[in-house]
């Protein structure tokens, strides 16, 4: 670390930050699908409509709302 000029460490800092700040989303995002599956049960938990809903997708749809969300 003491080779790195002062650029890269305050890029490294950065991508520190955003490395935390990913692991904390991702966790909300996994908390909050766990939640709506355990509440909603089946009836939301399996469809949205008349599509089927995998857990995949249903934290695509939660990530997408986290992402509006701090958008504004």
């Amino acid at each position: 670390m003491q080779d790195l000029t002062i650029e890269e460490k305050q890029e490294r800092a950065k991508m520190t930050k955003v490395y935390h700040n990913a692991v904390v989303v991702s966790n909300i995002i996994e908390v909050v699908t766990g939640v709506i599956t355990r509440v909603a049960g089946k009836d939301i938990a399996d469809s949205v409509g008349k599509e089927s809903l995998s857990r995949n997708l249903l934290s695509a749809m939660v990530a997408t709302r986290i992402k509006e969300k701090l958008s504004k």
